[in-house]
């Protein structure tokens, strides 16, 4: 049996309501405290588990994105089967979510056609997934969706690590994205079909990372907006996604990390990304720059700071913002 609390303070510094953020409190704007987890597990000590209730759970189209005051959890049903040391089985399904990305009130477990804004009641998300880890070289991911009365959606991923020389790494990733209206069609056409691929090379020995990485979508509706949560594209960044472009359109993503500990400084990460999203028609583009860096001040304590800057071509209406992100972690 497993139980977890999470909870918001308001801390009062800003008496007008009026500037509170609607991603950070609850409906109200209001301090919170919410039964996060309680959950069952099952285990037959062998291959098989089982999760029943409110829990954590993270996969393409349904995960905790902790990128504000309170990650997304879900009332579910979550099984595993681990079939050999390299292919795993889950199933399941999720019937509630709270957090942030429910859209009406992070601190409460709404159900998934509201989350939605469906037109009528739905009996949540259906899953099945199945993966392959070799022990080196190849991995792959296969997910299926069905969002009831709204879509099927299809997910797969694919990499392939290759070991160039002592502690270089290359890695090249392809996915594929896919969904299609189903049963009563409640939110209207689903008509993504989005490709990706992209390359980073790791090179330890002096600390640095390289990424690219590219996405297109060529569906009707523009890449897949059923996410509860931020999504698996390989060109997501801190705020924007490529379904923000709500049609056909591309985006790509050029990025650079840095281990401070081959300088003398151990415990400090940090990284540089560079994006530019834009639509086929020219009635949406946008490009955001993130600048990340964490550091380990001891094994228990560790500090996170991201900044975004997000600046828009079209629509002209849509105004340019930033985003700065602190948080500090105590483990015990």
């Amino acid at each position: 049996l497993g139980i977890s609390a999470y909870g918001v303070l308001d801390l009062a510094f800003d008496s007008d309501d009026t500037f509170k953020h609607p991603d950070f409190f609850d409906e109200e704007k209001e301090s919170f405290a919410v039964l996060s987890e309680l959950y069952l597990d099952y285990d037959t000590g062998d291959a098989f588990t089982m999760r029943l209730g409110r829990q954590t759970f993270d996969s393409p189209h349904a995960d905790s994105d902790d990128i504000r005051m309170m990650p997304n959890y879900f009332e579910a049903y979550t099984m595993r089967y681990t079939a050999s040391s390299d292919v795993t089985l889950q199933a399941g399904w999720i019937r509630k979510m709270a957090g942030w990305e429910n859209g009406i009130d992070a601190s409460r477990f709404e159900k998934i056609s509201e989350v939605l804004e469906t037109s009528a009641d739905t009996d949540g998300v259906f899953f099945l997934s199945a993966s392959y880890e070799a022990e080196k070289h190849f991995d792959v991911q296969a997910w299926y969706y069905r969002f009831d009365d709204i879509a099927d959606v299809v997910y797969i991923e694919a990499s392939y690590h290759a070991f160039l020389a002592e502690k270089t790494e290359l890695i090249l990733g392809a996915q594929w994205d896919y969904s299609h209206e189903t049963g009563r069609s409640l939110l209207g056409i689903q008509s993504a079909n989005t490709y990706g691929i992209n390359a980073e090379i790791a090179i330890e020995k002096i600390g640095v990372h390289l990424i690219g990485a590219y996405n297109r979508d060529n569906g009707k509706t523009g890449a897949s907006a059923l996410n509860l949560g931020g999504g698996a594209l390989f060109t997501s960044m801190e705020d924007l996604t490529l379904d923000a472009l709500g049609e056909k359109g591309d985006a790509y993503m050029l990025g650079a990390g840095y281990h401070f500990d081959r300088i003398g400084i151990d415990g400090l990460d940090g990284g540089i990304a560079y994006a530019k999203f834009a639509s086929e028609s020219d009635t949406f583009e946008a490009r955001e720059i993130d600048v990340s860096a964490t550091y380990a001040i001891t094994e228990a304590l560790s500090c996170n700071l991201v900044y975004a800057d997000i600046d828009f071509k079209h629509p002209v209406s849509q105004e340019d913002y930033t985003i700065v992100r602190f948080s500090a972690d105590y483990n015990f």
